[in-house]
């Protein structure tokens, strides 16, 4: 467990994080039988990334919040998607989907997938869960690391920035 933890304080920072800024070019390794999550796939969308671990409780909650708001947004050009930054998870992703019956694709982020998904150093620091928003263009217009005050209402936060991007 302190493994994980250590690992997740090293992965990346979002405060410090410059936005607007592009998407990176990313494909989420998942296991054998679940497709990889290409970002390039979801072009034209508005996306709303998780950055978590598969050992927290507060990103079961946001991973299953964004699953769930999935279904609100679907067809309107909005997708969620998650990303498990913990160590070993690409063998702890299968039973983390089956077990929390989640349908918006997840997939495994390495250390340096994680860096440059958040625009991050190696001596930065992340709280999970976290939330990257993207506009349709592509361009990272919002992030927010699980220790900001954006998740103190997350529901009207999340919904109100899915909107305003939507809207662009």
């Amino acid at each position: 467990m302190r493994r994980i933890l250590l690992t997740l304080l090293c992965v990346a920072a979002l405060m410090s994080a410059k936005t607007p800024r592009p998407l990176a070019n990313l494909t989420f390794a998942t296991p054998p039988g679940i497709k990889p999550v290409k970002l390039s796939a979801y072009a034209g969308q508005v996306l709303v990334i998780a950055v978590f671990s598969t050992q927290c409780e507060a990103c079961v909650t946001a991973v299953t919040y964004l699953d769930r708001l999935q279904k609100e947004y679907q067809g309107k050009g909005v997708q969620m998607l998650g990303a498990s930054a913990d160590v070993g998870s690409i063998s702890m992703i299968g039973p983390f989907i089956q077990r929390y019956k989640v349908s918006i694709p997840l997939g495994v982020l390495t250390e340096a997938e994680a860096q440059r998904l958040t625009d991050s150093g190696p001596t930065d620091h992340l709280m999970v869960p976290a939330f990257l928003f993207v506009d349709k263009k592509g361009q990272v217009r919002y992030q927010y690391p699980g220790d900001h005050n954006f998740f103190k209402d997350g529901d009207k936060n999340t919904r109100g920035i899915i909107e305003a991007l939507l809207k662009q």
